[in-house]
């Protein structure tokens, strides 16, 4: 690629270097974005209704197994008190 040749030394860097990456990395940035762009056009999205009904089970079964986690903590912390006191 065709980049700044103008080379002065600074802080043992050389300018052209420095220069030669931050446009790299701008190029790869933007292929990726590019990239990025084309896939979440072939992505298949969920309707609203279909978006809804997995967010409440989503929500519901969080609360399951979390009121579950809380009640064998709760056996958990009763065996051990009786077991220690």
């Amino acid at each position: 690629m065709g980049y700044y040749r103008k080379v002065i030394p600074r802080g043992g860097f050389l300018v052209t270097e420095v220069y030669s990456a931050v446009v790299e990395n701008i190029m790869k940035i933007t292929q990726f974005l590019r990239e990025t762009k084309g896939e979440m056009k072939q992505v298949s999205w969920p309707s609203r209704r279909h978006l809804v009904l997995y967010t409440v089970v989503v929500i519901i079964f969080s609360l399951a197994l979390g009121y579950l986690l809380g009640a064998f903590d709760t056996l958990f912390q009763a065996g051990l008190r009786s077991l220690i006191y």
